[in-house]
């Protein structure tokens, strides 16, 4: 205690070690131990070199980095080139921690209040640095094949964390390296999960942004390796906008395999156990979408279609989309997959109408996506969705839309459960301007492109008043436009007049016999 109160005293007169002197001190510890690295032959020294560069490195980056960078590289190459002994994969994984440890932006953020301020441009400078080292690149993939468990994941972490400061780099020594991408695809297969889990953090990075790389994973196979939801990630990055990659997927016949995770998925509750799958769910249904997604061209499209429903695929989509538990997140997943399968298949678009609930009160799939729809508590999100799955299941189908218009009419048999007209009616007239914009824009693909269909909803007659006479559906929603100052509203109900009287002499004559529709047309659009 008095030599703390002398040291106090002593300090107070004279004064603390500025900042440079301080840095000044690391620089040298640091200088001091890279020449005992350099110098040093006992693999003791040597291994408590390292641990001490390590320990500087989480707080020291730079002071470490442009000094210590070329002696770890070097020392690692020399392994290479040596015969290697399990002492020295002891220090291999030390150097490959150390720079690994020098770049990565997550070791900053824990040690952020240990150290200096955080900069990513200094990080990004040593990993410029590590890049430019000569045999940093190749020793570290020479690494990633060595089976000693520790080296072969600090490997992998090293190379992952350069990906991300420098990827185009990366991948243009990966590519040239015609062995080196099918050496890292390899590590699916390794007996050690932690590994693979690493590996597919690895192909993530290696795979964004780069069509070359992602046609050698799927060539590689590496389609055959989903295991979790960071596999199903990196297909869904394979698989969007590269047509080729999705020809190879199901050459492979992988939608089978894939068919299987999602029964697996929408097994009973007791099977599954506890565990959360609903990010598998989503995960696969975004990779169901990349196969059949309207970018790639059509005769693919309707060959994965195909498939999908000889597979059963589609069958377990809408089990899945039916399920009581699934979360709207989720169920906006599937109800979009389940849109862009059927999309212009009439085979896919038939069976999709057979579906029903499998309760006493069966309800039809077509009434169960218009109840979400103009259901006001669900999220947009998932009103959107089924907005977009109902389109797609009348595009291209007469059937389909004849059936849905037909449930607008009048129908001498008495009906004891809500119809899709019913909901269609009851939304176009509803006060949420939300529930009019979506009713209207259905009503506009029901009847697009199709006269009979046009003229058939010329007859519909509808009453927003049991105190009034039923108007036709026409003068209802002439006479909502009209009065609406609603700009959402206005816009749903002017597409579907535009769908209904193009093409239509019919639907443009009853149009014209009322003159408030001609003068609202020259007055506000003219």
């Amino acid at each position: 205690l008095p030599m703390n109160y002398i040291k106090s005293g002593l300090q107070t007169i004279v004064g603390r070690k500025e900042n440079s002197d301080m840095a000044e001190d690391v620089a040298e510890q640091v200088s001091r131990l890279v020449n005992r690295l350099r110098t040093s032959t006992l693999y003791e020294d040597r291994r408590d070199t390292l641990r001490a560069l390590r320990s500087m490195a989480k707080h020291n980056r730079v002071e470490v980095g442009t000094q210590a960078i070329d002696a770890l590289v070097h020392l690692m190459h020399n392994s290479i080139t040596n015969d290697s002994t399990d002492r020295d994969a002891e220090l291999i994984a030390l150097v490959l921690e150390i720079l690994r440890i020098l770049i990565d932006e997550e070791d900053s953020a824990a040690n952020v209040h240990q150290e200096k301020k955080f900069d990513q441009d200094e990080i990004q400078k040593l990993a410029r640095m590590i890049i430019d080292t000569k045999y940093s690149i190749t020793s570290i993939l020479c690494m990633i094949d060595d089976l000693e468990f520790n080296v072969r994941l600090q490997a992998i972490r090293c190379l992952t964390a350069l990906l991300i400061h420098d990827p185009k780099t990366i991948q243009d020594i990966l590519l040239e390296n015609h062995a080196a991408s099918p050496r890292i695809i390899d590590l699916l297969h390794d007996d050690r999960e932690v590994i693979r889990n690493f590996a597919i953090l690895l192909l993530l990075e290696l795979s964004h942004g780069n069509v070359n790389i992602q046609k050698i994973i799927a060539f590689e196979d590496g389609f055959e390796s989903v295991v979790s939801e960071d596999c199903l990630f990196l297909m869904y990055k394979m698989l969007k906008g590269n047509p080729s990659n999705v020809q190879l997927f199901r050459e492979h016949s992988l939608i089978r395999d894939l068919q299987g995770v999602l029964d697996l998925l929408c097994a009973v509750e007791e099977e599954r156990g506890n565990l959360e799958n609903y990010w598998t769910e989503e995960r696969t249904a975004t990779v169901v979408r990349t196969l059949v997604s309207p970018s790639i061209p059509s005769d693919l499209i309707s060959n994965c279609q195909y498939d999908f429903q000889s597979y059963g695929f589609l069958s377990s989509l809408m089990n899945l989309l039916l399920s009581p538990e699934i979360t709207a997140k989720v169920l906006t997943s599937v109800v979009l997959a389940v849109a862009e399968v059927i999309r212009g298949n009439q085979a896919n678009q038939d069976y999709f109408e057979t579906v029903a609930t499998n309760s006493e009160c069966s309800q039809n799939i077509v009434v169960i996506l218009l109840l979400s729809m103009t259901n006001s508590g669900r999220p947009f999100g998932l009103r959107l969705a089924t907005l977009y799955c109902l389109q797609s299941f009348l595009y291209k189908n007469d059937h389909g839309k004849a059936h849905l218009v037909q449930t607008l009419l009048p129908s001498t048999a008495e009906v004891e459960q809500v119809t899709a007209g019913h909901l269609i009616c009851t939304g176009l007239v509803s006060s949420d301007p939300l529930d009019q914009w979506l009713c209207a824009c259905l009503l506009m693909h029901a009847c697009i492109w199709s006269t009979d269909e046009k003229e058939c909803l010329l007859r519909v007659q509808l009453a927003t008043d049991v105190s009034e006479p039923p108007k036709s559906l026409l003068q209802q929603v002439t006479s909502i436009l009209l009065r609406s100052h609603h700009y959402q509203v206005r816009i749903g109900l002017l597409m579907l007049l535009s769908g209904w009287l193009a093409h239509s002499p019919l639907a443009v004559s009853h149009f014209l016999q009322q003159p408030d529709n001609v003068t609202y047309v020259c007055n506000e659009h003219l």
